[in-house]
């Protein structure tokens, strides 16, 4: 199970004396979730990572029917496209302005992935884009969350600068449109399996000797070790 591998090398003391620190630490003396809340409303839900989101949120989405389509934004349509199809659904690229109006005019569109940096498009295409009565998520990929002035149902914050699959991903449910999905997700959530304290540690204690989990990948870097262990350990 445990091979040999680059990225696990420079994991130092620190790192796994860090771990267990955390691992002793009382779940009511985090912070981490009581911050996030704090700025986004009792509302937010952490995910380990986007894709676990959207694959729960486009599987339940209303009315959903095999074969319609979830617009995406071209820089994101491999990543994402993966996770749509999986779901039953078809991807519908936009990239700039003319092409997201083009496909806004899809009439079996059944959703909308858009990346905050959209919030500059003309009045034309906010016009058409406010009008869509479909579930619109806006997806944030920035180092410090930012206000979206864009209309959405379902807002996802993912951390820049920490790999996507072990960061996590902050959602936060807007409006009544989505209420009930939005416990469902929570619910979903919560009942996803977390790791084992000790398997974290154990896999640092690999990582000193240039070894990891070839299920679980060890960054060397204490910051990026840190988000996965706080998101598995507390709820």
């Amino acid at each position: 199970m445990y091979v040999k591998s680059s990225h696990a090398r420079g994991v130092s003391r620190l790192s796994i004396l860090r771990a267990v620190y955390y691992r002793i630490l009382p779940p009511s003396q985090n912070l981490y979730m009581k911050r996030l809340k704090a700025r986004f409303g009792s509302r937010v839900i952490l995910f380990l990572n986007t894709e676990s989101l959207l694959t729960i949120l486009l599987k339940n989405l209303p009315d959903r029917v095999p074969g319609m389509y979830v617009g995406v934004d071209r820089r994101y349509a491999k990543r994402f496209g993966k996770v749509i199809e999986r779901v039953g659904l078809k991807v519908a690229q936009f990239s700039g302005q003319k092409s997201l109006g083009e496909v806004m005019s899809n009439e079996r569109l059944i959703a909308i992935i858009i990346p905050d940096s959209y919030e500059v498009s003309s009045a034309r295409y906010k016009r058409q884009y406010a009008l869509l009565n479909i579930p619109k998520i806006i997806y944030q990929n920035r180092k410090r969350p930012r206000s979206v002035a864009l209309d959405h149902d379902v807002y996802v914050w993912e951390p820049r600068g920490l790999p996507r699959t072990i960061s996590g991903c902050v959602a936060v449910m807007n409006g009544e449109k989505l209420e009930d999905l939005g416990d469902l997700l929570k619910k979903q959530n919560t009942d996803y399996p977390r790791l084992e304290a000790g398997a974290v540690i154990e896999d640092l204690r690999w990582a000193r000797k240039g070894k990891e989990n070839r299920f679980r990948r060890v960054d060397r870097r204490p910051p990026r070790i840190l988000p996965r262990m706080l998101y598995d350990f507390y709820k």
